[in-house]
């Protein structure tokens, strides 16, 4: 899973750790990183899907720029 955490980019990175590894709810993330909620969520979701990708991908494709 960190792995997999490492590859996304900063800003979504951010958001996965604060709310699933340091438990932290997306309004108070909405107030830490000074942006709206609604962003908090997008970027949320984003990396979800980045994630899904990878955990479901044997393509590198979802990865490219990272490697």
């Amino acid at each position: 899973m960190q792995e997999a955490v490492q590859f996304l980019e900063k800003e979504l990175r951010l958001c996965i750790v604060l709310y699933y590894f340091e438990d932290i709810a997306i309004k108070d993330m909405a107030v830490i990183l000074s942006q709206p909620e609604g962003t908090i969520k997008s970027r949320l979701s984003r990396a979800r899907k980045k994630l899904a990708a990878y955990f479901t991908s044997d393509s590198t494709e979802w990865r490219k720029g990272y490697e």
